[in-house]
């Protein structure tokens, strides 16, 4: 499907080129430079975040990080393409209608084969969470999007036993994670705990630790220093859950 739409666009740019169409009226050829400058800057951003992550470690690259590429593709490929047709206004047309059918047959296509409902799709994700929730020991979730789905989705009985916990100073604590989940615990109606690991320790001897989430290392090294063990249980894809215990 990819190659059948590359290749009818292909055909829309060779159409424009052949068509006798006068130009229309009033069109300048060249668009002001600083927007030029734009959209290649939009279009090459993302070379930034690379540029940033191999010399730092500080950095992790999303997909979404490149949404800002998309605009900057889509106005340089107009801008060229108008060029390449001499502004003809039929093969623009013809341009424009064989993109929106490509992406409707490719995209709603897969949009209702993948298509699930919020609370399902959660299910999917985290069924190593969902098999600690069942255990019955309180269960640490250090990934605060992941604890914020589980209190939204996760029925009451579950949910008393979830806890977020800010990392101690001098481990990465302070960050802006915490400083959200805290305030997010102090104003909004969460029905989870967020606690701080030492007041959290000092009442827990067991629990569940259930994570995928490569940036929380800091619970780890608390754990190792205060000589509690971790015993994995379950691993799934990227999502790990640990049981963790005192030091006997």
């Amino acid at each position: 499907m990819l190659l059948a739409g590359v290749a009818a666009y292909g055909f829309v740019v060779a159409y424009g080129f052949a068509i006798k169409e006068r130009p229309s009226s009033g069109d300048s050829p060249w668009i002001p430079r600083h927007e030029i400058l734009a959209l290649l800057g939009f279009t090459f951003a993302p070379t930034l975040f690379f540029v940033v992550n191999a010399v730092s470690h500080s950095l992790v690259f999303f997909p979404r990080y490149g949404i800002i590429s998309v605009m900057g593709v889509a106005g340089c490929s107009s801008f060229l393409l108008f060029h390449a047709t001499k502004g003809r206004q039929s093969a623009a047309t013809a341009a424009l209608s064989v993109l929106l059918l490509w992406f409707a047959a490719v995209r709603f296509r897969e949009v209702r084969a993948s298509f699930i409902g919020p609370q399902v799709q959660f299910q999917h994700d985290n069924p190593a969470l969902l098999e600690a929730v069942a255990d019955g020991l309180p269960v640490v979730v250090p990934d605060p999007l992941t604890a914020l789905q589980a209190d939204f989705y996760l029925h009451a009985d579950g949910v008393r036993r979830l806890y977020y916990l800010a990392s101690p100073s001098g481990t990465g604590g302070d960050n802006v994670d915490d400083h959200l989940m805290m305030n997010a615990a102090r104003y909004l109606p969460l029905r989870m705990h967020v606690d701080s690991w030492v007041h959290f320790a000092s009442y827990n001897n067991r629990f569940l630790l259930a994570t995928g989430e490569r940036q929380k290392q800091w619970i780890y090294d608390q754990v190792h220093r205060a000589g509690w063990s971790l015993t994995l249980r379950t691993r799934r894809d990227q999502e790990m859950l640990f049981e963790v215990a005192p030091p006997r």
